[in-house]
């Protein structure tokens, strides 16, 4: 992920080119339950676009084609937990509409699947929330909007009281302004790209977990 931000950087300070997003990564969210029904960590997962994959891949000097060894799903599970200070991992968690503070990336993995990098970590809350008392929302995306995130994957519940739980995907549902930003962000230069550094959370796709 180091790799990746760094990417950026670069891309923002190099010549105008197509703007964003220039990633496209399928997400999924897992929530994980303690021994009270409380939630206390979130798993999340990455599946890169093919053409960033090797790319990035590349840049590891592994070959995308080849069937993963331990050394590279270890190495991709390394490059995908290495944080920059100050990133958030790009996973926001809401109760009541309140931010929660996550930990950083823990029991990462990484994978090649049919030559697209998949990437996994978990993150745990401060304080485990219960779902039966609390509106419990996760939102998956790039405030820059470098990469788009579509939560595609599996979501699910895990731990005591799991069966009473359900985890629904809200998918961004586009308005005629939003299209049209949308629009803009793809063909602007990128020293024209709008200045708000949280744009990418009007594209993001929202998962609901329900309790009792």
């Amino acid at each position: 992920m180091r790799r990746l931000l760094l990417t950026a950087a670069l891309l923002v300070a190099a010549p105008p080119a197509l703007a964003h997003p220039h990633v496209f990564v399928d997400a999924s969210v897992d929530f994980v339950l303690d021994a009270e029904g409380r939630v206390e960590r979130l798993r999340i997962g990455w599946f890169y676009d093919p053409l960033f994959s090797l790319y990035l891949l590349g840049e590891m000097g592994i070959d995308a084609f080849a069937p993963a060894d331990e050394a590279t799903r270890a190495a991709i599970a390394e490059d995908q937990t290495n944080w920059i200070e100050g990133f958030e991992g790009n996973s926001f968690l809401l109760a009541d509409g309140e931010p929660i503070r996550l930990s950083g990336p823990l029991n990462p993995t990484g994978d090649i699947v049919n030559g697209r990098v998949a990437a996994s970590h978990e993150r745990r809350l401060e304080t485990p929330l219960d779902p039966r008392e609390t509106e419990i929302v996760v939102e998956v995306y790039d405030p820059v909007y470098f990469i788009a995130y579509t939560v595609s994957g599996p979501t699910r519940v895990e731990g005591p009281g799991a069966e009473a739980c359900r985890a629904a995907v809200d998918e961004f549902k586009p308005t005629d302004g939003l299209l049209a930003l949308q629009g803009l962000l793809l063909s602007l230069a990128m020293e024209d790209i709008p200045e708000d550094p949280t744009v990418g959370r009007l594209f993001t796709d929202r998962v609901r977990l329900t309790c009792g």
